[in-house]
């Protein structure tokens, strides 16, 4: 018995238009978003960051459980 054999290829995608995407070969195992981190989108994913755990602190401590328990 012989294994199937997966062939992938790479292939770049030149936007997200439904024009651009008909163009990429189907059927489409993954896509790999690449785009350059400088000194600026750097800080702003870290004020990002920030301000996730200061809303996350602030949602925490309003929100309350309650249990039914059926007899």
């Amino acid at each position: 018995m012989q294994a199937a054999r997966l062939e992938a290829e790479c292939c770049d995608v030149y936007g997200l238009d439904d024009e651009l995407l008909a163009m990429v070969p189907q059927p489409v195992l993954a896509v790999l978003f690449l785009f350059p981190i400088t000194s600026q989108t750097e800080e702003e994913r870290l004020q990002q960051d920030n301000e996730k755990r200061v809303s996350a602190i602030m949602y925490s401590s309003s929100v309350f459980c309650i249990r039914l328990l059926s007899n």
